[in-house]
C-alpha cells in the first residue's frame, strides 16, 4: 500500500509510453519510485531513472483517485483537435522537431499561461503521446510514420497488458498466501516456461507479470525461472542454462507426425520368424529396450543370440525422424529429463523389444567353446519376440541366490547361470587377447520435480550387468566381421592399448585400480576401416547394440541391413564420416550434461542430508597439490578432494562434508 499523502505529479516515460503519476519515494541520486496506472488501470509502483522523468507538473494528488480526476479534466479541458490547431498555427513542420514551450502552447490552447492550465496542457497532450512527445518542457512533434509505428507498438502493448492481466492476479494471489486460479496458474507457467527457452527476448505480456513479481530484476529469462519456483512449477534445482540450451527442446511437428505414421520396411514377404525365447535384462522401468538375449548349449561351449531392436526400418534414410535423430545424436538421460532421439512411439512403441510384441530385429550369433573363444559369429535379420523382461536386481538376487523361492521368481536361474558363464568364459578369453575391462561402482540418479533424490547402485561388477555388457561387446565384434568382410563402411570404434599401463590386462573391479588405468587409456575414435580396439581386446568392434537412443549404431544398422538384402548401401564412407561428425557433436553435448546432472542431484541429495553427513571413500589418485588426495564415494559414483597427505593410494577414508552448494557444485569435505 502508498499512503494517501499529497504528491508530487509526474509525465514519466515507463513501458514505452509517458505516464501520469505520484512520486512516492525519492532520494537524492537515486531512482524515482513512481505510482501509477498501467493500460488495464491496475495500480503500479515503479522504480524509474530521473531521466525518464519528462516532466515536473506543480499540482500534486493524494492518490490514484485524484490523479484520475486531473487527467480527466485536462481531457475534457484540452482536446486533440486543438493541439493540432495550434500546431497549424505555430508553424511547425512534421518531425521529431521542437515545437513550441508549454506556454506557448497553453496561451494558443486556452488563452492564458498559467502553471495550472500549463499541467492541463501537459497532461492532455500526454494522453495523445502518438502525435507529441514531451520532454524537459517542451513539445516535439512525431512524424506519420513514426506516429503510425507508435500506434502499432501501443496496441500491441495494451493487447499483451489484457493478456496478463489475470496472471498479475494469478502472482497477486501467490503473494496473499491464497490459492490461484489452476487455469490461470497453468497458462502462466506455460508462458513462463516459454520465456525460459526462448534464445529471443519480446514476450510483452510476461514482462507486464515479471515487472509486478521482481522488485529487483536480472534478465527476463532468469527472472522467469525464479517465478517459476516461488509457482511451484519448478523446484530451486532446475537446470535453467539446461533448459536454455535446447537440449530438452520438443521434437518437431514435422518429427511427430512421421512417427505416428512410419510403416515398417521389410524385405518382400516379411523377415523370417525366429522362435527363441529372448529376454531383456535391464534397469527395472527401462525407457526403451534395445537388445535382448538368448543362451543355449553348443557342444562344449555356447551358442548366444543377441537380438537389437531394429529402428532402422521404420526410419527412412532423410526423413524428418532421421534428421532430427542425427542433429540430437543420442537420447539425454538426465537426472530430471529423458529426451529421446528418437520420438516415443518409435523409440518406446513399435521398434522397442517389449515382451509379447513381434518386432523385426538383427539378431547377431556368436559361438563360444568353452574357453570364452568367439569360434564362429553371424548376422540375420528376424523377426523376434521377447518372452519376459529381466531386471538386473532380480537377476543378481537369481545369480547369488537370495530370492526368496527362485522357482516361482521372474527369472529362470539355470538360463542366468548360463548366460553368467559364458559371459565369465568370454571376458576370461578377451583378458588373454590384451583386454583391461574396468567395472568400477556407479550409481544411476532420478531425481522427479518435486520428489526426493533417488541413487540407486549401478555398478558394472554385478553379475546381470556384467553378462549384458559382455554380449553387447560380442554383437560388437560380430557386426564388425560382418561389415569388414564385406567392406561396408560403417563407425568402427578403435581404440589402442593403454600407454605404458600400471597394471596387466585383467577385470579390475576397484576405484584405485580402475582410475590408476583411465589415465593411461588412448583416446578412442571412430574409423572407417576396421581396427583393433585394444582395451576391448578384440580385433575390430562396431556400437550396434543401441539404435534405439544412439544414431551411430541406428547407422550401423542401416548399411548391415542394406548389405543382407543385397541392396546398395545407403551411405558412402564419406557419408559416414560426415555423420559420424555431426551426430558425435549431438551425442557429446548430451553426454556432459547427464554428468553435469548427475553431479548437480548427487550434490542436492548430500545437502538433504546436511553439513555433516559420513562418506566412505577410497583415494584414487594423488594429486600435484601438497597434501591433496582425489578420493572416490562408491556409494555416490562421486569423486571429492581431500587434504591429508598421510593417505595413500588405495586407501579407505572417511570424510565428512564441510561446506556444499549444488547450485554451484562447491562441495568441501574433510576427513574423519
Amino acid at each position: 500500500m502508498v499512503d494517501a499523502v499529497a504528491a508530487p505529479l509526474v509525465l514519466v516515460a515507463i513501458q514505452g509510453a509517458l505516464r501520469l503519476g505520484r512520486v512516492v519515494g525519492e532520494r537524492p541520486r537515486l531512482p524515482v519510485r513512481v505510482q501509477w496506472r498501467d493500460d488495464t488501470g491496475q495500480p503500479q509502483v515503479t522504480k524509474v531513472e530521473r531521466s525518464a522523468i519528462a516532466l515536473r507538473l506543480t499540482a500534486p494528488a493524494a492518490d490514484l483517485a485524484e490523479v484520475d480526476a486531473l487527467r480527466m479534466g485536462a481531457l475534457a479541458a484540452v482536446p486533440a483537435a486543438d493541439i493540432d490547431t495550434a500546431w497549424a498555427l505555430l508553424g511547425a513542420p512534421e518531425g521529431p522537431t521542437e515545437l513550441a514551450s508549454l506556454g506557448a502552447l497553453a496561451a494558443l490552447v486556452v488563452g492564458a499561461d498559467t502553471p495550472t492550465l500549463r499541467d492541463q496542457v501537459a497532461i492532455a497532450v500526454a494522453q495523445h503521446d502518438d502525435a507529441f512527445w514531451l520532454e524537459g518542457g517542451s513539445l516535439w512533434r512525431r512524424g506519420g510514420a513514426d506516429r503510425a509505428r507508435y500506434q502499432q507498438d501501443r496496441a500491441v502493448s495494451l493487447q499483451a497488458a489484457r493478456t496478463a492481466a489475470p496472471w498479475l492476479g494469478v502472482v497477486e494471489d501467490l503473494r496473499a498466501g491464497r490459492t490461484p486460479s489452476p487455469a490461470a496458474r497453468a497458462a502462466l507457467v506455460t508462458r513462463l516456461e516459454a520465456c525460459v527457452l526462448s534464445p529471443e527476448p519480446g514476450d510483452l505480456a510476461v514482462d507486464h507479470v515479471l515487472r509486478a513479481a521482481r522488485s529487483q530484476r536480472t534478465v527476463p529469462w532468469r527472472d522467469a525461472a525464479t517465478l517459476l519456483v516461488e509457482l511451484g512449477a519448478w523446484d530451486a534445482w532446475d537446470d535453467v542454462d539446461l533448459a536454455r540450451s535446447g537440449l530438452l527442446a520438443e521434437l518437431a511437428p514435422a518429427v511427430h507426425a512421421a512417427a505416428a505414421t512410419a510403416r515398417p520396411d521389410l524385405p518382400p514377404g516379411g523377415l523370417p520368424r525366429l522362435d527363441l525365447p529372448f529376454v531383456s535384462v535391464d534397469s527395472a522401468n527401462p525407457h526403451e529396450v534395445d537388445d535382448a538375449v538368448w543362451i543355449e548349449p553348443a557342444g562344449d561351449g555356447w551358442r548366444l543370440w543377441v537380438a537389437i531392436a531394429s529402428p532402422a526400418c521404420w526410419t527412412p534414410v532423410d526423413g524428418p525422424v532421421d534428421l532430427s535423430a542425427l542433429e540430437r545424436g543420442a537420447t539425454l538421460y538426465h537426472p530430471r529429463h529423458v529426451v529421446g532421439m528418437l520420438p516415443d512411439p518409435l523409440a518406446r512403441g513399435h521398434a522397442s523389444l517389449v515382451p509379447g510384441a513381434p518386432r523385426p530385429a538383427l539378431v547377431f550369433r556368436i559361438d563360444l567353446d568353452a574357453d570364452g573363444n568367439v569360434v564362429a559369429t553371424d548376422v540375420a535379420e528376424a523377426e523376434i519376440a521377447v518372452q519376459a523382461a529381466w531386471s538386473y536386481d532380480a537377476v543378481d538376487a537369481a545369480l547369488l541366490r537370495t530370492a526368496p523361492d527362485l522357482s516361482d521368481g521372474p527369472v529362470d536361474a539355470s538360463v542366468a547361470n548360463r548366460l553368467c558363464a559364458a559371459g565369465l568364459a568370454s571376458e576370461r578369453a578377451r583378458v588373454r587377447n590384451g583386454a583391461w575391462l574396468l567395472y568400477k561402482p556407479d550409481v544411476e540418479v532420478r531425481a522427479p520435480r518435486g520428489k526426493r533424490v533417488d541413487i540407486r547402485a549401478a555398478s558394472q561388477t554385478s553379475p546381470g550387468r556384467r553378462f549384458v555388457t559382455e554380449a553387447m561387446v560380442l554383437a560388437g565384434l560380430a557386426a564388425a566381421r560382418f561389415c569388414a568382410a564385406r567392406r561396408a563402411p560403417v563407425p568402427f570404434r578403435v581404440q589402442g592399448r593403454p600407454h605404458d599401463p600400471p597394471l596387466p590386462p585383467g577385470v579390475y573391479t576397484t576405484p584405485a585400480d580402475a582410475y590408476a588405468l583411465f589415465r593411461t587409456l588412448a583416446p578412442a575414435r571412430y574409423a572407417l576401416e576396421p581396427a583393433p580396439h585394444g582395451v576391448l581386446g578384440v580385433e575390430a568392434y562396431v556400437q550396434a547394440s543401441s539404435p534405439l537412443r544412439r544414431y551411430l549404431d541406428l547407422l550401423a544398422h542401416r548399411q548391415i541391413i542394406a548389405s543382407l538384402r543385397g541392396l546398395p548401401l545407403p551411405h558412402s564412407a564419406a557419408e559416414v564420416g560426415v555423420r559420424v561428425v555431426r551426430a558425435e557433436a549431438g551425442q557429446q553435448a548430451r553426454r556432459s550434461a547427464q554428468r553435469n546432472g548427475d553431479r548437480r542431484f548427487k550434490l542436492v541429495w548430500l545437502a538433504e542430508r546436511g553439513v555433516g553427513t559420513r562418506l566412505q571413500a577410497d583415494v584414487v589418485r594423488i594429486l600435484p597439490a601438497r597434501g591433496h588426495r582425489l578420493a572416490y564415494v562408491s556409494a555416490l559414483g562421486l569423486e571429492v578432494s581431500v587434504h591429508d597427505d598421510t593417505l595413500r593410494l588405495g586407501d579407505a577414508v572417511t570424510v565428512r562434508v564441510h561446506e556444499l552448494n549444488p547450485a554451484t557444485g562447491h562441495l568441501v569435505v574433510r576427513p574423519v
